[in-house]
């Protein structure tokens, strides 16, 4: 029932969508600055030229336009990756692996307090996330696990699937809690930079498969795409 009275009104016209993609567009940009609970439904209102009864004609709530963003937000990464030369297919095991934390530390810095609300409202509502959203995030983490595995013979670890699935779980959890919820009080807390981070998440990741690291870094800043 929750996920019925919570759903978006698909748009039908022209004038409609423009209305949604103004609202998205508004909670975008107030995303970069503010958390999801600090924003009003009046500033995204205000923000967006709508007005409230339009607002509220398409959301129920100020939650379920959070699906929405993120699914574009989704469509965005996508292409963007598609424009980017991949990671060599010679590449080795270490480069691909600071590769991808390099990349999980850069999109998630780029959209901080989306990611922190989307995975928030996830964990209370995870019937509202997209089945489609869920799988394209499933094919991602499927490749970046096959091209680990690629380098199998490498990993000391006695069982590779399962070492390359948990690691790379470890490895982005850690990027997450570190990055989008870094307000959180935590007794273990400590200052790490974004590439000190991505470094750091790497090594573990290398460690944890039984691969010695013999690079001081990805010392250029440049994000690999594995």
């Amino acid at each position: 029932m929750l996920a019925e009275k919570q759903k978006v009104v698909p748009p039908r016209q022209a004038r409609s969508r423009e209305t949604l993609e103004r609202i998205l567009d508004a909670l975008r940009d107030l995303l970069m600055t503010k958390r999801f609970e600090e924003i009003t439904v009046r500033e995204l209102v205000e923000r967006s030229g709508t007005s409230t009864g339009s607002f509220y004609a398409r959301f129920p709530t100020k939650e379920t336009l959070l699906p929405a963003l993120y699914d574009r937000y989704d469509a965005d990464l996508r292409r963007s990756t598609s424009r980017r030369s991949p990671t060599p297919d010679d590449a080795s095991l270490e480069e691909v692996v600071r590769g991808i934390a390099r990349r999980v530390v850069t999109r998630m810095l780029e959209r901080r307090w989306l990611t922190r609300a989307v995975s928030l409202h996830a964990r209370q509502h995870p019937e509202m996330l997209p089945d489609e959203l869920l799988e394209r995030r499933r094919e991602l983490h499927a490749r970046w696990r096959g091209r680990l595995l690629r380098h199998r013979d490498q990993i000391s670890h006695p069982d590779p699937e399962t070492a390359v699935a948990f690691g790379l779980f470890m490895m982005i959890t850690a990027i997450r809690e570190k990055l989008v919820f870094a307000d959180a009080p935590h007794a273990s807390s400590f200052e790490l930079s974004p590439d000190r981070l991505a470094d750091e998440g790497a090594r573990a990741l290398l460690a944890y498969l039984g691969v010695a690291s013999t690079a001081a870094g990805n010392q250029d800043g440049k994000e690999l795409s594995p």
